[in-house]
């Protein structure tokens, strides 16, 4: 596709349906759950931009407290799609590496076409890797240098032969520019994933680590967090300390066996980063 040559870019992502976990899926309510929008730390393939914690983060910032628009496919350039609307997207919250959301479809779709409906949710629950939602947004090009600083750039060619002015900085983190979003217009249901992992695994901690988060906290102190800030101190890496106890963790079953369940730092230091991220997403605490 063509993209406008501005410094305010509306392009469109698409982000794969991956593996689900129960209760994601809920046909009744016309409700599929935790859906991952786009991940971080990653190129999205076939656009030459990169996506790291600051898009989150100025994703979440613009959808935060709103309800966006789903459709069944992307519209065509110009045309105006209103109308043709299949649900919204809502509770839009970054989540480690993913920035993730909730789909509700529309009362009057379901009601007006509901072979298309049965199709999205069958399709969710049993091919759940061969589509996505992929957002449609308004961005500027940016170069990232050390420290986190930004320097806006322009497209100067077509996607199929993308030059930037002023091109990347010799000090420049990376040889793609990140996102940093104006506007968000939609997520709809298309075919082809591009700046995703799949709906529920996590992306690559990569840079998603907060400099003014250290790295290294107390148990004491990683209880106090929400689990939310678990989860994204756990996907950067971040260890504990302050533990005296030594433990085995005999069983991946030790970590769901309860609704809230606990480890000592050595247990869970033992974990393999998926498990980290389960235990840290069942609210587990961790104690000496």
């Amino acid at each position: 596709m063509q993209t406008p040559l501005s410094d305010s870019i509306k392009v469109q992502f698409r982000a794969a349906v991956g593996s689900l976990p129960p209760g994601s899926i809920d046909k009744a309510a016309g409700a599929i759950r935790g859906a991952s929008l786009i991940t971080a730390d990653r190129e999205a393939s076939g656009h030459g931009l990169w996506i790291d914690a600051k898009t989150l983060n100025g994703f979440n910032a613009l959808l935060t407290g709103r309800r966006l628009k789903a459709y069944a496919t992307h519209a065509a350039v110009g045309r105006d799609a209103t109308l043709s609307e299949v649900g919204y997207w809502d509770c839009v919250r970054v989540d480690g590496a993913n920035l993730r959301a909730n789909f509700t479809a529309l009362d009057a779709w379901r009601k007006g076409a509901p072979s298309a409906f049965d199709t999205l949710f069958e399709m969710a629950e049993k091919l759940p890797a061969e589509f996505g939602a992929s957002l449609s947004f308004s961005y500027t090009p940016c170069w990232v240098l050390p420290g986190g600083n930004d320097v806006p750039t322009k497209r100067t060619a077509s996607l199929a032969g993308a030059g930037y002015n002023p091109p990347a900085p010799s000090n420049a983190v990376r040889k793609l520019p990140s996102v940093r979003a104006k506007a968000v217009y939609s997520a709809d249901f298309v075919d082809t994933p591009a700046a995703n992992n799949g709906l529920f695994s996590a992306g690559r901690a990569g840079d998603l680590r907060d400099p003014a988060r250290p790295a290294i906290i107390t148990i004491t102190l990683f209880n106090t967090l929400p689990p939310a800030d678990r989860t994204r101190f756990i996907l950067a890496g971040g260890r504990l300390t302050d533990d005296t106890a030594v433990a085995t963790l005999h069983s991946r079953d030790d970590l769901v066996s309860s609704s809230a369940p606990t480890l000592t730092r050595k247990q869970f230091d033992a974990l393999a980063p998926a498990d980290r991220l389960q235990f840290c997403q069942a609210g587990g605490a961790l104690k000496d």
